[in-house]
C-alpha cells in the first residue's frame, strides 16, 4: 500500500509541506523513497530530498536541514523551474541537480 501524508515545519516564518513518497514505510531500507518539499501551497519550485542517503535520517529536524541548506544553495521555492535535488554524506548535505524541473 502506497502511503503518502503531508507534514509541515516552519523555518523563519515561512510554512514548508513536505511528504516522504514510497511503497511501505515499515520496510527497511526504504526502496526508491523520495521526498518532495514545497512552501505553502506554492508548488512552482520542488525540492526532492534522497531518503536513501546514508547519513539521512527522517525526522523534521534532518528535513529543515535540508530545507536550510536547499535555500543556502539557491533554492528558490516561489519561482517557477528551479528545483533542485539534495543528498547527504558524511559531510553533510550537497547538490545532485538543479534547473528545470
Amino acid at each position: 500500500m502506497t502511503r503518502k501524508t503531508l507534514r509541515k515545519v516552519h523555518i523563519d516564518g515561512e510554512e514548508y509541506v513536505w511528504v516522504a513518497n514510497c511503497d511501505d514505510l515499515f520496510l527497511y531500507p526504504f526502496k526508491d523513497m523520495n521526498i518532495r518539499v514545497f512552501r505553502g501551497k506554492e508548488t512552482k519550485s520542488i525540492l526532492y530530498i534522497d531518503a536513501n542517503a546514508w547519513h539521512f535520517e527522517l525526522t523534521p529536524k534532518h528535513i529543515k536541514d535540508a530545507i536550510s541548506y536547499a535555500l543556502s544553495a539557491g533554492w528558490q521555492p516561489s519561482k517557477a523551474n528551479t528545483s533542485i535535488c539534495l543528498s547527504k554524506n558524511e559531510n553533510g548535505y550537497f547538490v545532485t541537480s538543479s534547473g528545470q524541473d
